[in-house]
This record gives C-alpha cells, sequence and structure tokens, in this order.
C-alpha cells in the first residue's frame, strides 16, 4: 500500500470494508438457508482470494476495498453457517469439545503462516506472494468443494432432528 496505493489511510478504508461487508453478511446469513448447508459453506471461503488478485495485479486502492466487502461478508455466512451445521451435527453435550477442536486446527497454521510470509515475499515479491495465496485459495476450496460433492450422504439423528450429512470415506 505504501508503492503508490494510498499508504495507511488507504490500507485503513480497505480494513473497515472488509469489515462492513461481515457486517452485511451476518445479516445474509440468519435468512440465507442453502439446501446444502456444509457445501455452501465450504464454497465461501473463495472469496477470499478475490482482493488478493487484486493486490498482485496492484489494482487501485478503491477497487481492492470495494472488493474487500465480498470476502468480509462471505466469512460471516461461513460462520453462520458453519456453526449452524456444527449444532445441527453434534449433540450438546460434546459440541463444545468438537468446536474446540475445530477452533485449535484454525489457530495452528496462523503462526506459520505469519512466520513465513516475511521470508516468501523478501525472496519472491509481494505481488508473487500474493498472487500464489490466491491461487492456493481457490484451489483448496475446489479440492474441499470435490471431497463434499463426492462424499456419500447419510442421516444423522441428533437432538436438533435428522440432517443429511456428508460423510468423507
Amino acid at each position: 500500500m505504501n508503492d503508490n496505493h494510498g499508504g495507511a489511510r488507504a490500507w485503513g478504508i480497505v480494513t473497515a470494508c472488509e469489515y462492513v461487508g461481515a457486517l452485511a453478511g451476518a445479516f445474509i446469513g440468519t435468512r440465507w438457508k442453502p439446501s446444502r448447508l456444509v457445501l455452501a459453506a465450504a464454497a465461501l471461503p473463495a472469496a477470499g482470494a478475490i482482493p488478493m488478485f487484486l493486490m498482485g495485479v496492484q489494482a487501485p486502492w478503491v477497487v481492492l476495498a470495494v472488493a474487500t466487502f465480498i470476502p468480509g461478508a462471505c466469512t460471516a455466512i461461513y460462520y453462520v453457517f458453519w456453526t449452524t451445521a456444527l449444532q445441527n451435527t453434534f449433540a450438546p453435550e460434546v459440541l463444545v469439545r468438537v468446536n474446540s477442536w475445530n477452533i485449535i486446527a484454525s489457530y495452528i497454521l496462523m503462526p506459520v503462516t505469519v512466520l513465513a510470509a516475511g521470508p516468501l515475499v523478501q525472496g519472491a515479491g509481494p505481488q508473487a506472494v500474493v498472487l500464489g495465496a490466491g491461487v492456493l485459495t481457490a484451489l483448496a476450496v475446489a479440492c474441499s468443494l470435490l471431497i463434499l460433492r463426492t462424499a456419500p450422504r447419510v442421516l444423522v439423528t441428533t437432538s436438533k432432528g435428522v440432517g443429511d450429512v456428508p460423510v468423507p470415506s
């Protein structure tokens, strides 16, 4: 952002747009009820690649700011869907433990990526790193969707009722 892309002020606006998107996404998540909840949730993280690709091609900061609204919204919708899927799949007495393992898995890679970012940017350059991150994000989502689409579906009965969920083999 310091290389003729608006600097710290512009980055503040870009970041704020992501959180405005998250607020909108939370409202959308309370209303949208997709027929395949887990599949819809698995597709939403792909939106995170949008700002990465835009940063990689050095789009103007205004375009980046508008574009960050989308992954902000998709992240909030994802959390609503994922939490709903967990609550509909697991009994209340194990839900907290399942969610704890989910959180641990999510946080394990964060320090690794932060530690790797500096040397990667220094070695390959910022544009290559954000473009690579965008490609990896899209590939990860595509792999998840492929697995979910091909997984056999089973009926799961919990205290919340009966739900049709994919079970990877």
